[in-house]
């Protein structure tokens, strides 16, 4: 089977692991911007809504895993929490977009 898939960017810069949920992962890529993969790396997929740099440097995720930072080329610092929209007991997807400000994020 493919492995990867979805992560076309290869040059990782920066790779984040979600410790409530390891299989969470996050990578920073050097012109695609931030990949999210819920099956260890299996798949990705790209969570650039709003971040208007692609160029990642770095990610830090907080322990509980509800916001992510990602250090970007030229300096700035920008920050996506995520909620998570629940159905019949499921997880149905990110309700969020990135944001530079700090405290900032999800209403």
């Amino acid at each position: 089977a493919a492995a990867n898939t979805g992560l076309w960017d290869s040059y990782v810069n920066a790779l984040a692991i979600d410790s409530t949920t390891p299989a969470t992962l996050y990578a920073g890529t050097y012109f695609g911007g931030v990949f999210k993969s819920t099956d260890s790396g299996g798949t990705w997929a790209a969570v650039n809504t709003g971040l208007t740099n692609l160029n990642v440097n770095t990610l830090a995720l907080k322990p509980s895993g509800a916001t992510l930072y990602a250090g970007i080329a030229g300096g700035s610092v920008w920050q996506l929490t995520m909620i998570s929209i629940f159905s019949a007991g499921f997880e149905a997807g990110d309700a969020c977009t990135w944001s530079t400000a700090v405290g900032g994020g999800c209403p």
